[in-house]
């Protein structure tokens, strides 16, 4: 029987997730989720490396120009998202 209680889940660490999420994957895996299926993944990755000040260096070294313009030129839905986030890091 289903009950119409919402049980919240133990607190977690999304900082330390985006991190570890973006060392586990590579930089050519996230840098694929980008310009594919992917970019509201890693649009919100960037937010929670931007505001813990986390692996924020790494990840700007990441999204150069030509990642950016790659991205900007996907079509993919999500970029424009993904490169507000990107800007801010």
């Amino acid at each position: 029987m289903a009950s119409k209680i919402v049980e919240t889940a133990p607190l977690w660490d999304a900082a330390s997730f985006a991190t570890s999420f973006m060392h586990k994957a590579g930089r050519d895996n996230v840098l694929g989720m980008a310009c594919g299926g992917g970019a509201f993944v890693i649009a919100e990755l960037c937010e929670r490396l931007r505001t813990s000040r986390q692996g924020v260096d790494e990840a700007k070294g990441w999204f150069g120009r030509k990642e950016v313009e790659n991205i900007r030129n996907s079509g993919v839905k999500g970029k424009d998202v993904l490169l507000e986030k990107i800007k801010l890091l």
